[in-house]
């Protein structure tokens, strides 16, 4: 016996969505928001975000990057199996080294990693700084997923699961 799990990225498959399923999938109506946290794993902020969502029975979407992802296993693990779902955020945060050949090199070297430590691979990808058209040129073909409002983590140094939520009211 054994669980399958499917992330599948709706929008990829609107074309052929019947029109009872795109009503059934549409939450445009909703007040929504989508819980992200980029550029982990890492042993602290990583621990206390999915802490956080734990107290909170909340779902995250973590955006990972690829070199980080084997010295922070028990991360990685902790985020798939936690049910968050886990997808690229590059494999290096570098944004001078995006180009075409490291590009494909790193997408491969990714998926063969994550894929080898918790049998899935993205389906979707955070560029790095939101800089889209970089990996858009470098021959990067997953979903660009990018944010409305930042929690300027990077300029504080820090954040803390308190502050995501502060944050997280600004989008509604």
């Amino acid at each position: 016996e054994a669980l399958l799990r499917a992330e599948i990225y709706v929008p990829g498959l609107w074309e052929i969505l019947t029109e009872e399923a795109r009503q059934e999938t549409d939450c445009s109506g909703y007040a929504m928001i989508a819980l992200t946290y980029d550029d982990g794993p890492a042993k602290g902020t990583t621990r206390r975000v999915l802490n956080a969502t734990v107290c909170h029975a909340a779902q995250a979407t973590f955006f990972t990057i690829g070199h980080r992802l084997a010295k922070n296993a028990e991360l990685l693990h902790r985020e798939f199996d936690g049910g968050h779902s886990v997808q690229s955020h590059s494999w290096t945060h570098d944004l001078e080294k995006i180009n075409v050949k490291n590009e494909a090199k790193w997408e491969e070297r990714f998926n063969q990693t994550m894929g080898n430590m918790i049998g899935t691979v993205p389906i979707m990808m955070r560029p790095p700084g939101g800089q889209d058209h970089l990996f858009r040129t470098a021959g990067c073909t997953l979903p660009m997923i990018l944010w409305e409002t930042n929690s300027q983590d990077a300029a504080k140094g820090d954040i803390y699961p308190e502050d995501m939520i502060s944050c997280s009211g600004n989008a509604l």
